[in-house]
């Protein structure tokens, strides 16, 4: 005769005899029973099932069973909202292992301070922020991005990067600033500059307009007066035709051969005296263009004789 034994059944029922007979001495022993169950795979009767057998949780494939959250010991009632969000095993166990995770790098966070906390803890946030303890790099900080030649104050950045430290700021996030500074000031320069551009070709197209044949000889005079106080026409009057006209009246009331000083001599002349400079003195800076035939200083030339 066969003896069909069942190692785990039989345990079970003893283990289930042992706690009917001391159920308070034996309460780890149920939880244990229930945990073990859970891990083979096995839940318990369905709530109102007349069958006493446990029906699987998980079946080959590792997927849950169905109906298995109702098969769960009590102690996952309210827990069956979040578990029911699971189709198999390895999709539980995947979160669990990386909510570990997350659990472990958030215990490495730094927490943020609230309205009510202390100086120091904020400083001590600051601190681990990477907020040095001195604002002196804050103060000789300068943006990378400044364009050449563009004066920096450097008591109202020392001021500033005081508030900077003060405010929490780190020194990295204080440099970006600043270089963010940099790049808005080299944008507003070149739309400056293009902007002066297109209002000085539109007040030479005027002058050309209103001058024609004499608007060489014209703004010639202009500029040799302009060039007589240390100037530079481009800086003063090309973006206003009514300057140039007015700098050339004035360049009219001179006689063709009046001169300044002995230095000047040769850019401060005017009419017929500045082309015949041009054709005889070596000094003159259009000498040697005028007698290498250069196109542009000859008609200069031939223009101040007509004037």
């Amino acid at each position: 005769m066969t003896i069909d034994t069942n190692p785990i059944a039989d345990g079970n029922a003893a283990m289930a005899n042992a706690n009917a007979a001391n159920p308070a001495e034996n309460t780890h022993t149920t939880n244990a029973t229930s945990a073990t169950t859970l891990l083979n795979g096995t839940g318990l009767p369905a709530e109102g099932s007349t069958n006493p057998t446990p029906t699987r949780l998980i079946d080959d494939s590792g997927a849950f069973t169905e109906g298995w959250l109702d098969r769960l010991p009590p102690e996952f009632n309210d827990s069956k909202q979040i578990l029911g969000q699971f189709k198999d095993a390895l999709g539980m166990a995947k979160t669990l292992v990386s909510q570990q995770r997350l659990l472990g790098k958030k215990t490495d966070a730094v927490p943020v301070p609230g309205d009510k906390s202390s100086p120091e803890e904020w400083t001590d946030f600051h601190r681990r922020l990477g907020v040095p303890e001195s604002p002196e790099p804050y103060k000789t900080a300068r943006p990378s991005t400044l364009p050449e030649g563009t004066e920096w104050n450097d008591q109202i950045a020392a001021k500033t990067g005081e508030i900077a430290h003060q405010a929490g700021i780190t020194p990295k996030q204080w440099q970006a600033v600043l270089n963010s500074f940099g790049e808005l000031e080299a944008q507003s320069q070149a739309a400056a500059e293009q902007k002066h551009a297109q209002e000085r070709q539109e007040s030479l197209k005027q002058l050309s307009q209103e001058w024609g044949e004499k608007f060489d000889v014209n703004m010639s005079k202009a500029t040799r007066l302009v060039q007589l106080g240390g100037g530079d026409i481009n800086d003063i009057g090309l973006a206003s035709p009514g300057m140039v006209k007015m700098l050339a009246r004035i360049a009219d009331t001179l006689s063709d051969d009046k001169m300044v000083t002995s230095d000047l001599s040769a850019t401060m002349m005017v009419g017929k005296a500045r082309a015949m400079d041009i054709m005889r003195n070596p000094d003159n800076p259009m000498h040697k263009r005028y007698q290498s035939g250069d196109r542009e200083v000859a008609n200069l030339v031939t223009d101040l004789l007509k004037a």
